[in-house]
């Protein structure tokens, strides 16, 4: 799933209520990363924001906070 600006900087992975200035409301940014941080842990999906290295990380919950796992990208396309 392609975040955008969800998440800045992989320490929001860890703890979604850092902020940055970017945030322009840090409490709704704060909460709508939990919201989004929780979907994907509990659906296993990846998600691909846009300030964090390729591939985008899949997402797990760790206890109390959450965790991006890393996952190999492979292109298996084929030409036609």
């Amino acid at each position: 799933m392609f975040w955008g600006d969800v998440v800045n900087i992989g320490l929001q992975v860890d703890d979604p209520d850092i902020s940055l200035r970017f945030d322009s409301d840090a409490a709704a940014a704060a909460a709508t990363r939990q919201k989004l941080l929780e979907d994907a842990a509990r659906k296993g999906y990846i998600v691909a924001p846009d300030h964090l290295p390729f591939p985008g990380p899949g997402i797990r919950e760790d206890g109390y906070a959450y965790t991006g796992v890393p996952v190999d990208y492979v292109n298996d396309a084929v030409e036609k």
